[in-house]
């Protein structure tokens, strides 16, 4: 639509004053109505100085990118915009000739979105003191304005310092999140702060397997697997490898798959039992790299000689 202009048949100009800035939610519809006393001979709505509605009295020429989204009063000049979008936000001018004179009236407007439900979260600084923070997603956060309130006590922002007696504390603080037109609340209870733990029979803490028993029989277990597993990855880089020798070979035993079977054995309460467990993936490791079969008959003390390695019970 070609940029079209009033003023060049008015004889004097009215200027009507800029209202504040309104908003609305994304999805309603935006509705403008002007207050004049006489019906306008021609009016034009330009938004953010593009043209978006103009009327000449006989005829409506409606922007491409408004079509099937707008309705225009011609009589009052009042104007909708359906299902609003954030791309609607901005400042609105309306220019009319009433009685050849142009009247203009100026309307800001910001589309946002309706406030989501706010999350609580609890940071403990030591056993009694901890922050909560009050937090929301939102494509306007310069709007949000965040408000803390427990029994006779209120705070602005998203932090909140609170005392936490023990891990039974039932004191419920409330968190408010609301921009111009919404808002919404979550409450927090102080003994959330408290990690909610639960009975485990075995979990892994940096790397090893702890278990609610007190043995380390699914560690050892877990050790195997690992070591098999390092041992594998090193098949056809090492272990097969044509030219390297039975000494660097066992150099990288020492340096991979060893620590990846005895990772942590210095913290270990041991028993026979434990290291019969390991022994056997242990000397089966050494007989492959130094290249001895079973049936060549070679006792383990031999192998271990062999190798320049101690036994797994040594080394436990």
């Amino acid at each position: 639509m070609t940029q079209q202009v009033l003023v060049y048949f008015m004889t004097s100009l009215i200027l009507v004053s800029a209202e504040d800035v309104k908003y609305f939610l994304k999805g309603q519809d935006i509705h403008f109505m002007p207050s004049i006393s006489e019906r306008p001979i021609e009016s034009i709505w330009v938004h953010n100085e593009n043209e978006v509605v103009w009327f000449t009295g006989a005829e409506e020429d409606v922007a491409s990118s408004y079509k099937n989204r707008i309705t225009l009063d011609r009589v009052s000049a009042e104007l909708t915009i359906k299902n609003a979008t954030y791309e609607d936000s901005g400042d609105y001018l309306l220019e009319m000739n009433i009685n050849n004179e142009l009247a203009t009236l100026l309307y800001r407007i910001e589309v946002i979105d309706k406030v989501s439900k706010p999350n609580i979260s609890c940071e403990m600084s030591d056993t009694k003191q901890a922050t909560l923070v009050c937090s929301t997603e939102s494509k306007h956060p310069h709007l949000l304005k965040l408000k803390w309130s427990s029994p006779g006590k209120e705070q602005t922002g998203p932090n909140l310092t609170i005392t936490v007696r023990n891990e039974d504390d039932d004191q419920v603080y409330r968190c408010d999140v609301s921009n111009p037109l919404t808002n919404e609340t979550a409450s927090f209870t102080a003994k959330d702060c408290f990690p909610d733990l639960k009975a485990v029979e075995k979990f892994v803490y940096l790397g090893s397997t702890l278990s609610r028993m007190g043995n380390i029989d699914e560690e050892v277990m877990h050790r195997i697997a690992h070591g098999s597993a390092a041992f594998g990855r090193l098949r056809s880089s090492v272990w097969e490898r044509k030219g390297l020798s039975p000494r660097t070979k066992l150099k990288v035993y020492r340096a991979v798959v060893l620590p990846a079977l005895l990772y942590a054995c210095e913290t270990w309460t041991v028993y026979s039992r434990h290291a019969k467990q390991l022994n056997p993936f242990y000397m089966r490791s050494l007989r492959r790299l130094l290249n001895i079969r079973w049936q060549d008959k070679i006792p383990d003390t031999e192998v271990l000689h062999g190798a320049e390695m101690e036994s797994i019970y040594a080394i436990l």
